[in-house]
């Protein structure tokens, strides 16, 4: 005779207390602070070494950074899915975010940018726990997308007030900040002399050189002479005479073109000076005439673009950050770091 098991009763929502290792929470939250401060070093890295130009060096500092940002991201997820104790997670959050402080130092932005960031995730782990409440079945990707467009523009917001007060605390003087902005023009005004006049520029070369250049004065040197030694191939004495004549025209056309030149730009500069440095004066003289009167909005200006430029990448970043998060959560669960258990709900029916 057969005597069927009776089957073990699942426990019921209402009963049901997630297990809190407290070994297993040190380990999240040591990630979680580890993973904030590996984004916050990779995001100082990117401000102080990124320049305007399609290096190599760029293109692998911003994809580092890019991948420290969704590595963040999907280490403070899973926590959140994972730790049910709230002010735990909550002091973690802040210890985390003020990582930044290592490395921008303690100011009245970089606090309150690591106040945001705390904020934002504090706000994301409401959204994932009110998820998981409503739902029979767990899934991922669908929950870490609960709330994660929003969150990514809240951590967006504290990277741009961090940029702001990098700016501010950086700039000894607002002339700092036109320096900056010279720099950065700098290269691209190099490149486009040097496209227009071939290799008639060179920013080594000096101004005198560059302005013979323009006049081809030397070419037209080297015609007359050809001509004038095919007709008197011997008589040296007159072929010096020329040649001196020659050379004190041509100083003093170039001497006439570059107080021409300098006139144009309102510069100061002299004939043996490098055109690298004459350029810069130039851009210089421009930018500040142009951007002069609005130095004091310049760090607001560039960190609300910075904002705005960081949102543009913003749909990728989120997709990143739930396959990151996914791949991790899998690999966490191959190592039975977690373990999902089946609880029973009470499921309301209408009928007449």
């Amino acid at each position: 005779m057969r005597v069927e098991q009776p089957k073990a009763e699942l426990p019921k929502l209402k009963d049901f207390k997630p297990a809190q290792p407290m070994q297993k929470l040190m380990v999240l939250f040591g990630l979680v602070i580890a993973a904030t401060a590996l984004f916050w070093l990779a995001w100082h890295n990117a401000l102080t070494s990124v320049e305007f130009s399609f290096h190599l060096s760029n293109l692998v500092t911003i994809a580092s950074t890019l991948l420290a940002f969704c590595l963040m991201f999907s280490v403070v997820a899973l926590t959140e899915i994972f730790v049910t104790m709230r002010w735990y997670f909550l002091l973690v959050c802040v210890v985390a975010a003020a990582t930044g402080l290592l490395f921008f130092g303690v100011s009245i932005w970089s606090l309150l940018a690591a106040a945001i960031m705390a904020a934002g995730w504090y706000i994301w782990r409401r959204s994932i726990s009110n998820d998981m409440k409503t739902r029979t079945m767990f899934k991922p990707r669908q929950t870490l997308d609960t709330g994660l467009r929003s969150t990514v523009s809240i951590i967006l917001l504290a990277l741009s007030v961090m940029y702001f007060g990098f700016i501010t605390d950086r700039a000894q003087s607002e002339s700092d900040v036109i320096n900056g902005l010279v720099d950065a023009s700098m290269e691209a005004v190099n490149l486009g002399l040097n496209q227009f006049y071939g290799e008639g520029y060179n920013p080594d070369m000096s101004l005198d050189a560059f302005i013979a250049n323009i006049i081809r004065i030397g070419d037209l040197e080297k015609q007359g002479l050809s001509e004038i030694e095919e007709l008197t191939p011997d008589i040296e004495e007159l072929d010096r005479q020329i040649k001196a004549g020659i050379a004190i025209a041509e100083q003093e056309v170039i001497a006439k073109a570059r107080d021409e030149f300098l006139k144009s730009f309102e510069i100061e500069a002299t004939g043996d000076e490098r055109m690298d440095s004459v350029v810069r004066k130039v851009v210089a003289k421009n930018i500040t005439r142009y951007v002069g009167p609005y130095e004091k909005f310049i760090p607001a200006l560039l960190a609300l673009s910075m904002f705005f430029l960081l949102n543009v990448f913003a749909l990728f970043c989120r997709e990143l950050i739930k396959i990151f998060a996914a791949i991790l959560y899998h690999v966490l669960k191959w190592l039975h770091f977690f373990k999902v258990t089946k609880v029973q709900t009470e499921v309301e029916k209408v009928s007449l």
